[in-house]
């Protein structure tokens, strides 16, 4: 193993409150980023998130699938189908809309919150 390999958080973390699609890390950076305006507080707000979720890997097979499902977005498509494959329990996401088509449990943040509560 390279050392950058051996640095690499192959395993997912062991506190892990949740799942998080690989692409959305990078939509997330993004944001993070255009807000703080510094690379340094980005890098150390990703890091928590990666240490809080584990990352899932989208798949060939994903992206197959997502062509053939009847979600009309692709993003959310692929997302579901990689959903589906790690078989979560549902896909949390402030557009519901674009979801109405497909079988998948998907809750808003604000439904995951109040389960949240619920369970405490």
């Amino acid at each position: 193993r390279t050392t950058a390999q051996s640095q690499r958080n192959e395993n997912p973390p062991a506190s892990a409150v949740g799942n998080v699609n690989a692409k959305s890390i990078l939509d997330i950076f993004y944001i993070f980023h255009r807000q703080s305006h510094s690379i340094e507080k980005t890098r150390k707000s990703i890091t928590a998130l990666l240490d809080l979720f584990t990352i899932l890997d989208t798949a060939t097979v994903d992206y197959k699938q997502a062509v053939l499902s009847g979600i009309s977005d692709c993003e959310d498509a692929v997302m579901t189908e990689t959903a589906i494959r790690e078989r979560v329990d549902c896909i949390v996401t402030r557009n519901l809309r674009d979801f109405r088509n497909t079988s998948f449990r998907i809750l808003s943040s604000e439904d995951l919150a109040a389960k949240i509560s619920r369970e405490i």
